[in-house]
């Protein structure tokens, strides 16, 4: 809509338009991104709580609560400039006026989520973590190597006690001790 040098072509009704559309619709990509980090960790931490209860009304619910959070960050500024549409446009540039407003809203709109999502993702991580040290006793083998995820997410998983014999050739196998590959 605004060409290289930051003029808005259309009317001040378009610009108040333009901004609440942009405040409602990445508001609420934001929020439903942070929804579903919190849902992530919340079904990886409480499994039999969280990740078997994903109902259509739950879920439903989420996604109400986040298009009405994001319908109350952009309503303010649809009425704030409703009488007042021509505010909006500065030297031709299409913007919201208010400070404050830009303030509050970037804090709730943004920097909260952010918190939120990176937060939960490191706590995601640890977990994971956690189970696979768990899952595979945390102790590394010959045959397992380190692969990209190492440093983050500890050593591979053993695959028994005999995994570091574990080959394709069931020929060079301990009895019982081939892997799925080598039993196709």
């Amino acid at each position: 809509m605004a060409n290289k040098k930051g003029y808005f072509p259309l009317g001040s009704e378009h610009c108040l338009t333009w901004i609440c559309l942009d405040v409602l619709f990445c508001t609420a990509s934001i929020m439903h991104l942070c929804t579903i980090s919190v849902d992530r960790y919340l079904s990886l931490r409480y499994p039999m709580r969280f990740g078997r209860n994903k109902t259509r009304r739950r879920v439903t619910l989420k996604i109400v609560f986040v298009w009405l959070l994001s319908i109350a960050m952009s309503l303010p500024l649809s009425l704030m400039y409703s009488k007042n549409h021509a505010s909006v446009l500065v030297n031709g540039t299409c913007q919201i006026p208010d400070p404050v407003y830009k303030l509050v809203g970037s804090i709730v709109c943004f920097y909260i989520p952010l918190g939120v999502m990176l937060l939960t993702y490191c706590l995601t991580v640890r977990l994971l973590a956690r189970q696979r040290q768990n899952l595979g006793g945390g102790q590394q083998t010959a045959a397992a190597t380190p692969g990209w995820a190492s440093g983050w997410l500890g050593q591979a998983p053993a695959l028994g006690k005999d995994a570091r014999h574990h080959t394709s050739d069931p020929q060079k196998c301990p009895r019982g001790a081939t892997t799925a590959a080598a039993a196709a």
